[in-house]
């Protein structure tokens, strides 16, 4: 409802679900308390007859100035009446998201549902804060998602705006409010911001026109989230803390280890912030619940902007000094001999030599989160609930976005310059990558990492996840066998540690099903199929001795360093649910005799398995190896033993057993752990024992597989 106070003002007055009368910026332009009273006494009768109606759910407060703010720099220009006042801006109601705050003579514009709220500086047309709520029942104020705010900038001297905010709408529908900032002759910019009811997100749409030569002009948003990610049309780019020095980076990137800004001409799908500054957050706060926010912003349609630049400091002179990271759209300008498609330290922004021809203008959805996730990951019908747990939703999305989307490395000059290849690294970059400049280690860190990415079902990311597997497969030798990793762009046969691994040629296959099952491109894989079964040749030939069905192995499956060799129990335990699923592919490729063979070789695996290296004295676990020689060798592995109950290959009283024994173990403080022994220097090549006594997220992997198999509820849960 709209209301007129004493002095003409007009004041849009909605109650908020729990009925809490509506916040207000009251300004008494005339200094009259009798009216000041009689407006509030006008207002609070109103309230009551919007509670009786049922009026509810939408906030739309806007302070009680008159609708054009006047240009400005300081207040010296400001009537003594005026800059003496106060507004009055009343605390928020407990768990209310629009916190109208003042500014040097005005309240702040909010717009809010119980999901996000959303500030707009009238002084200045900026977006001043934005905050979230993801299940729209907090408990206590979210955190602002922005560090300095959303705003019309330049590198040009631009006079004060002249700002005039109008609205439309109504608290059943949603608002739309239209910002109109006029920087004298020089620019002029229109945003018109739109909240729906129930939405989680504003959609916005732009006009920026500029009316002299030689100013530049970009759109800034500064965000208190530290790390950077970009979806463009080459492939994705991530950054976090790049202000910090950079102690190793691609040989021949010639960037000087700066990594504060990446500008690029691509289309610019979308980007979004989240994660604290580095070393912000103790470990048990960040377990706990999430201090930061994060925010997103998907572009829908731009038309005449010059290109985009993420950032990842606030030190870029770009966007505020507050800010951990942001985006800046550049609708003015050039950036002569800068590095494109490279993080970089920050160029310069050249005048253009002449204003665009046309308004520059952009469609988007802007979006926070009190989590650690893209907000716009959240499907918009998203309820607790009705859907899954918000702590499941989260750790779910967290999983995806804030790790191995990082890790993808196909956008020109990731990994070598000039070049735009399908690899993927084991860690965000932030600034250094884990494992330096090497990729694609399907052993399994990038099975895992890849399967979270199809298992986002967003189309972008399946797409980059095909680039890194088409990679893999492209170089695969004669013999089937696959690269182990990549160093730089140089695929490399043998793991780190010197040794053969079979892992690489089981997991890529399987990433290779994984991908096909998530998108349901069973055309692509039918077209395939030739180069995954050259693939399976490699571990076929493994077959070597003609009275077992058991494969002899140069390595370890997935610990590089361990020393085994022979008949293993993890690369056999793993071989009995690989022709499973192989078997399941050539069915779907209409190879029916194949697919038999293959289920028939999964449990002659599956016989022989227990018959040679299932420990027949202890009867609770399998043993490392059986040697050619007749010899055996034992640490009781945690990675075997549960990769054999995930694959089925006990029944339920064994299954019992296995559990009970490795749940007895002296390191069980998690699921994680390597084994009962120690594999001491002798044990591992090289004597390097860095994995000899750690925990790793693989174990717990097949531990949650096994124990949701054998019906293990308790310690599943």
């Amino acid at each position: 409802m709209k209301t007129r106070g004493s002095n003409g003002s007009e004041h849009i007055l909605f109650l908020d679900k729990s009925g809490h009368a509506p916040q207000q910026c009251n300004l008494d332009y005339n200094n009259n308390k009798s009216g000041r009273r009689h407006f509030l006494r006008f207002a609070l009768l109103l309230a009551s007859v919007a509670l009786l109606a049922g009026v509810g759910g939408m906030a739309l407060l806007l302070p009680s100035h008159p609708k054009t703010a006047p240009s400005q720099e300081s207040n010296d220009d400001v009537p003594e009446t005026l800059s003496s006042q106060r507004f009055s801006c009343p605390p928020p109601s407990p768990g209310q998201l629009c916190l109208p705050t003042p500014t040097l003579q005005y309240c702040n514009y909010c717009l809010s549902n119980p999901f996000v709220s959303l500030s707009i500086d009238p002084s200045t047309g900026r977006i001043s804060s934005m905050r979230a709520c993801l299940t729209g029942d907090c408990k206590q104020d979210p955190k602002d998602a922005l560090a300095g705010g959303i705003g019309l900038e330049s590198k040009s001297d631009l006079p004060s705006p002249s700002v005039t905010v109008s609205d439309s709408g109504s608290p059943d529908t949603g608002w739309t409010v239209t910002v109109a900032s006029a920087f004298g002759v020089v620019a002029k910019d229109s945003v018109e911001i739109t909240l729906l009811l129930d939405a989680r997100s504003f959609a916005i749409s732009t006009s920026t026109t500029s009316g002299e030569e030689g100013v530049t002009l970009y759109r800034s948003f500064s965000f208190a989230a530290s790390s950077a990610t970009g979806f463009y049309v080459g492939g994705p780019t991530q950054m976090k803390d790049g202000d910090l020095k950079v102690t190793s980076y691609k040989t021949g990137n010639p960037n000087n280890g700066q990594t504060t800004t990446f500008f690029s001409e691509q289309s610019l799908l979308k980007m979004y912030a989240l994660g604290p500054k580095n070393g912000e957050l103790p470990r048990s706060d960040v377990l706990t619940y999430a201090l930061n926010a994060s925010a997103e912003v998907e572009i829908l349609e731009e038309e005449g902007t010059v290109g985009t630049l993420l950032i990842s400091s606030g030190t870029t002179g770009y966007t505020s000094e507050m800010a951990e990271s942001g985006l800046v759209h550049i609708y003015a300008g050039t950036f002569n001999g800068t590095l494109k498609d490279t993080w970089t330290s920050p160029s310069e922004l050249a005048a253009p030599t002449s204003p665009p021809a046309s308004p520059v203008t952009s469609t988007f959805n802007l979006a926070a989160s009190d989590f650690d996730l893209p907000p716009l990951a959240v499907p918009a019908s998203y309820s607790p609930g009705t859907h899954i747990p918000a702590d499941d939703l989260r750790a779910f999305l967290t999983g995806i976005y804030a790790s191995p989307v990082g890790c993808i490395c196909t956008h020109v000059n990731c990994v070598v310059p000039g070049s735009a290849l399908g690899q993927i690294g084991t860690s965000i970059q932030r600034p250094d990558r884990g494992y330096s400049d090497n990729y694609n280690f399907f052993d399994p860190d990038n099975y895992i990492s890849t399967s979270a990415l199809l298992f986002s079902m967003d189309p972008y990311l399946q797409a980059e996840v095909k680039k890194i597997l088409l990679r893999n497969g492209d170089l695969m030798l004669p013999s089937g066998q696959l690269p182990h990793h990549f160093s730089y762009d140089q695929p490399q046969y043998q793991a780190l540690s010197g040794e053969i691994q079979t892992g690489p040629n089981v997991f890529w296959v399987l990433s290779c099903f994984q991908y096909a099952k998530t998108t349901g491109d069973v055309d692509w894989l039918q077209s395939y199929m030739p180069t995954l079964r050259n693939a399976t040749n490699f571990l076929y030939d493994l077959f070597k001795d003609p009275t077992k069905s058991l494969v002899q192995v140069p390595g370890s499956l997935m610990v590089d360093v361990f020393k085994r060799w022979d008949f293993t129990s993890d690369t056999n335990a793993m071989l009995v649910g690989f022709f499973q699923e192989f078997a399941d592919a050539e069915e779907s490729a209409g190879n029916v005799t194949g697919a038999e063979s293959l289920r028939k070789l999964s449990d002659d695996v599956k016989g022989d398995l227990r018959k040679y290296l299932w420990d027949a004295e202890d009867d609770d676990h399998f043993i490392t190896q059986l040697s050619a020689d007749g010899t055996t060798r034992d640490f009781v592995d945690y990675d075997s033993n549960l990769m054999a109950l995930a694959h089925g290959v006990v029944d339920a009283d064994e299954a019992a057993s296995v559990f009970k024994r490795i749940d007895g173990g002296r390191c069980r403080a998690g699921v994680t752990f390597v084994a009962e022994d120690y594999y001491g220097p002798q044990d591992t090549t090289g004597g390097n024992t860095g994995d000899s006594w750690c925990a790793m997220g693989r174990h717990a992997w097949f531990d949650s597989l096994s124990r949701f198999r054998y019906g293990d509820k308790a310690s599943f849960d």
